[in-house]
């Protein structure tokens, strides 16, 4: 885990993720992400679904949901390093989106 020597060291850690959250990059992986998210959805509701067995469905539709939480997870990211980063004495320093 990043540790830092100083106070400072830590809030500069702070604005610079705020300050990329602003910019046209950070924008850009949002975007993506949200498109991903949305071809997922338009997957998970294509009437191809509801033409397979039923286990095979819930498997399917299990995945499409497992991986929209794991975008949502991705496009927290930032917010969730600025959480820990304003209270460093924080036990959770887990930052695995694959983790809850």
């Amino acid at each position: 885990m990043i540790e830092y020597k100083n106070e400072t060291e830590r809030l500069t850690a702070i604005a610079i993720i705020q300050e990329g959250m602003t910019r046209d990059f950070w924008k850009l992986i949002t975007e993506a992400l949200i498109d991903s998210k949305e071809y997922i959805q338009k997957q998970q509701d294509e009437a191809v679904m509801l033409e397979v067995p039923a286990l095979e469905y819930k498997i399917r539709n299990e995945v499409y949901i497992a991986k929209k939480q794991f975008i949502d997870n991705l496009l927290e990211t930032p917010t969730n390093l600025i959480q820990h980063l304003s209270v460093p004495e924080s036990d959770s320093r887990n930052f695995d989106p694959y983790s809850e």
